[in-house]
């Protein structure tokens, strides 16, 4: 008895045809009482759009620290800066540093070099 071979049951958008069509691949896993092409499998579909928010979110972490470190050497340039000028007391480019040294430790540390 020969397989009839089913098509994958994913409508797709086309850029040479108005509206939605049928995927014309062939359906090769079965899942949720339907065929699929392995491209538009619900649970691959589902797993690469976890794995791109995941890295999204990370880049979006990663952009974050980076932000508020460079405001913070901003800020420690500028205490510097005013400390040079106007000969100010130590305690105002102590604190700054403090505040460099508190966004560019580790994740999770609690410890501080002094």
């Amino acid at each position: 008895m020969a397989k009839t071979k089913q098509q994958c049951s994913e409508t797709v958008y086309r850029q040479h045809e108005w509206g939605r069509s049928p995927c014309e691949c062939n359906g090769v896993v079965r899942e949720k009482g339907k065929w699929w092409c392995k491209q538009h499998t619900p649970s691959a579909v589902k797993a690469r759009a976890d794995a791109r928010i995941a890295k999204r979110a990370a880049e979006g972490a990663n952009r974050e620290r980076n932000w508020r470190i460079m405001t913070t050497e901003a800020a420690v340039l500028k205490a510097a800066i005013e400390w040079r000028l106007h000969k100010q007391t130590l305690a105002c480019l102590e604190v700054a540093i403090d505040a460099l040294l508190d966004t560019r430790k580790a994740p999770g540390s609690t410890e501080r070099k002094h």
